[in-house]
């Protein structure tokens, strides 16, 4: 990580805060005292679906023709993925 972050309960300052995932999110949170400091921004790149038959998968993985078959299904039946997801995932299956 190369930002620091002062946690706002205790005000220590590090670059080594603990991370963890909540899919689709990435949290900060004080290594002194436990504390959440902040959500840090996920690549979108390679998102994890957070719903689903594949809730978990990331999309880089989804390559067999199961995998391309439900991402398309999506893309036709989901209408309310934000527009960056459908764009990875049109990418992603070739459309």
């Amino acid at each position: 990580m190369e930002k620091e972050y002062a946690c706002h309960a205790c005000g220590s300052v590090s670059d080594t805060h603990v991370q963890y995932n909540k899919p689709p999110h990435i949290g900060l949170i004080c290594k002194d005292c436990g504390t959440h400091i902040t959500w840090l921004v996920k690549p979108v790149s390679d998102f994890e679906f957070w719903f689903g038959k594949y809730k978990g998968c990331k999309l880089s993985e989804m390559t067999t023709p199961d995998h391309v078959s439900w991402l398309k299904w999506c893309l036709a039946n989901c209408t309310n993925l934000k527009t960056k997801y459908v764009d990875l995932v049109k990418k992603h299956v070739g459309l």
